[in-house]
């Protein structure tokens, strides 16, 4: 019984542990973004975020302008962004490994009501760089 009680505890700081981590960064600036392999928004973007960890985020590009917000969880930041439809609910999601300010490499997710109706990679540049 103790075993398990200490493993719980362990397992537990591990896990705060790695939000703590997580948490710290600053991520706010403007970021390029480029998606590729994606059915309709192949292009170059410009993502700006603001407002500290579960602040705002913008989009600008292609699409057009877009603003919603972002948020660190674990080593992910995720950045929703919805788009205007008339009583429909769609959006545009970013996920993007995020580690001592930086970001790299991630995926972009369209949801189309519910629905995933377009995906693709997104690769990022220097921040501040757009």
């Amino acid at each position: 019984m103790k075993t398990n009680l200490m493993i719980g505890a362990t397992l537990s700081a591990a896990l705060w542990a790695g939000a703590a981590i997580a948490g710290g960064g600053d991520y706010n600036g403007n970021w390029p973004l480029t998606i590729s392999g994606s059915q309709f928004y192949n292009g170059n973007y410009c993502l700006a975020l603001s407002g500290g960890l579960g602040g705002r985020a913008e989009l600008t590009g292609p699409m057009g302008n877009l603003i919603g917000s972002f948020d660190v969880f674990g080593r992910n930041l995720i950045a929703d962004l919805p788009l205007p439809a008339e009583g429909l609910n769609y959006g545009e999601i970013f996920i993007l490994p995020a580690h001592n300010s930086k970001l790299a490499k991630g995926t972009y997710i369209e949801d189309a009501d519910g629905e995933i109706d377009n995906s693709g990679e997104v690769t990022i540049g220097k921040k501040n760089g757009c």
